[in-house]
């Protein structure tokens, strides 16, 4: 799900992390992965302000976000999407980071 490269001068073309989790509710998905951050930026934040803003986001949502390290190879089930999490700075109690949200 697409939710970074947001700005207010553009609001209409990109979703900010809130909204795409919010999207991923709205479509029933199961397994949402935040898409174009940490790339390259388009607008005023830090790069990985959009993973930090979606994993707080669905953490509070009850949503299922995973996020893979950037160039991670995983399996949607495996699980080892906390990894990413960690290394962002949140804590995570179980192997899924919708059970991450605590920062260190």
């Amino acid at each position: 799900m697409g939710g970074s490269q947001y700005d207010r001068r553009w609001s209409w073309v990109h979703m900010t992390p809130e909204q795409a989790v919010q999207a991923h509710l709205d479509v029933k998905g199961k397994t949402m992965m935040l898409m174009h951050w940490g790339g390259f930026t388009l607008a005023f934040y830090g790069w990985n302000e959009p993973i930090k803003r979606a994993l707080k986001e669905a953490k509070q949502a009850d949503a299922k976000l995973i996020a893979p390290k950037i160039g991670e190879t995983f399996l949607l089930d495996s699980g080892l999407s906390r990894e990413a999490a960690i290394s962002l700075g949140f804590t995570c109690e179980h192997r899924t980071t919708s059970d991450c949200g605590t920062r260190k």
